[in-house]
Parts: structure tokens; sequence; C-alpha cells
């Protein structure tokens, strides 16, 4: 696919080779760059898709040599599409000159994968320090991240030894409740949460098919799952293939987006719940020099 410097005609390319993403393969990859790149764009998603998908980390050129880091000579930058924001010269109430924003445009530029980069000399790698791990069943995580699920989630969370029905856990709209199998292994049972709080999100008076609610719970699970730590090797999307070959750009662009929103938003959740617990051990250990 090529890609231009005309937006408008990148944009619609893009949608004709959406169909492209739903095979097992790819799917998976562009979920994967949905976990990691989660302030990206459905577009730019597709864009880094086509031409690195094996992308974990990007940034402009200023922005890794602010890192401490450069761009290896011969690299080709990805083409992804960059907001502008363009400043008006306007006057205050004291007739000084300020700007203040004005339109915004879009321009098709280029940013780089850590991969194609190199620590500069005399520089420490800082990434290292920040490199994800895989959670494994006895990791002390698995209690936080339960709880912090239970904290962000609209329904209450039950943990249950159920033996009426075959699945790890369940979304009830009766009553606006999620239960989860209180046997499973810590790993899956925060899957489990992660895909019945996903339902609860998307699913409340939908009308959707069961196979599309299905796809759209396993895809956020995918997603925020990889984002946190949890092995994600397992997912198979290998049905959609056979699923999206029938289907137009008017149902398949939905179905991303609704996935994207959502992956987002409890992304954004869990950072806030984060943070906030952080703020109050702060202030806990504060108020504690005084008591002492």
């Amino acid at each position: 696919m090529e890609i231009t410097n005309n937006v408008a005609e990148t944009i619609k390319t893009l949608e004709k080779e959406m169909t492209n993403i739903f095979n097992d393969t790819n799917y998976k990859k562009f979920l994967s760059l949905m976990s990691n790149f989660n302030n990206y764009s459905l577009n730019n998603l597709q864009l880094i898709l086509i031409q690195k998908p094996d992308a974990t980390n990007v940034a402009s050129f200023e922005t890794w040599k602010k890192a401490g880091r450069y761009v290896k000579k011969g690299e080709t930058g990805i083409r992804i599409i960059f907001p502008i924001k363009y400043l008006k010269n306007k006057k205050n109430e004291e007739n000084e000159e300020t700007k203040e924003p004005s339109n915004i445009y879009f321009k098709v530029g280029s940013v780089f994968d850590i991969s194609q980069t190199e620590v500069a000399k005399g520089k420490e790698d800082l990434l290292k320090k920040y490199k994800p791990k895989i959670l494994d069943n006895n990791d002390p995580a698995f209690v936080e991240y339960i709880e912090l699920f239970k904290s962000i989630s609209q329904f209450p969370i039950y943990f249950d030894d159920f033996n009426n029905t075959k699945a790890n856990g369940y979304c009830d709209f009766g009553t606006d409740e999620i239960h989860i199998k209180n046997s499973l292994p810590a790993a899956q049972k925060l899957k489990t949460i992660i895909h019945e709080v996903a339902h609860s999100l998307l699913h409340k008076d939908s009308d959707l098919s069961k196979e599309l609610k299905e796809i759209e719970a396993e895809s956020v699970a995918f997603v925020v799952s990889n984002n946190i730590g949890l092995d994600s090797s397992e997912y198979s999307f290998g049905y959609l293939a056979s699923w999206s070959k029938e289907k137009d750009i008017k149902e398949l662009k939905p179905l991303l987006e609704r996935i994207h929103k959502t992956a987002t938003n409890i992304l954004k959740n869990i950072k806030s719940a984060q943070t906030k617990e952080k703020e109050v051990l702060v202030w806990t250990m504060y108020l504690k020099t005084f008591l002492v």
C-alpha cells in the first residue's frame, strides 16, 4: 500500500484495506499494537500494522533524540497521521498580543520504532528499566489487579463456586452483576474478570449477535491483558477471517471503534486508580511522620 502525503487519500485507502486485519495473525498483531499504543487512533494503528507490525515503542525523531537515542542511518520512518494545532493572534483585555488555539489540521509525518534506534554514546538506556514483565500465577500483583477491577467495574463482582455452567464467568444483565468461578488460577481469573467487565461496558441493552459480543469482549480482554503483563499467547481469533469475508466497512469499522474505545477507557481507569492509590499511600506516609 502506498502512503501519500494526502491525508484524505490515505484514510480512504485504509478503509479499503481494513478487511486484511481480520485474520488470526494480523488481528492479534493489531490488538497488540492497540495495547502498546492505546492513545493512537485506529487509522494510525492500521498504518503501523501495514508498515511495521512488530513495532513496540514508536516516537518521532526529535522525541528519541531527547530520550538519549538516535535513529540508525538508513532507517525508513513509519508514516502516520499527525494532528496540527494552529494558533491565531488575539489581543486580551490589556491589549496585549496572545495566541489561542484555532483549527486543527492533519498531516502525514514519520515516527520510528525503538528497534530502529540506538542509545547515544555515553547515554544510559533508560528504557531497560521499564521493560514489562509477564505475570505468573504466584505474583502478588494479581490480588492488586483483582481488587482494582472490583473498584472500577460498574457492576459488582462476585466469586462463586458455581457448577451450573461450563463458563469461567458470566455477566448477568438481569441483576447487573458479574460472577467469576472462584477456583480458577489467578491469571485465568483476572482474564475472565476483564472479559466480563468488557461485556458489562459494551453490551447492556445491546442487540448485537452473541458471536459479535464475544468477539468484542475477547478482543478487549486481549488488549488489556497484554498491556498489564498477562500472557496473551493463548488467545485465538482464527474464526475472524471467515466471519469478516462477507462484511463491509460499515460493519467492521464500528466493531474496531467499540473495542478501541472500551479497552482505552479501561486502561485509563486502571492508570487513574493506580495513581490515586499512590497518592493515598504518600499522604498516609506523610501523616505518619507527624503522628509518630
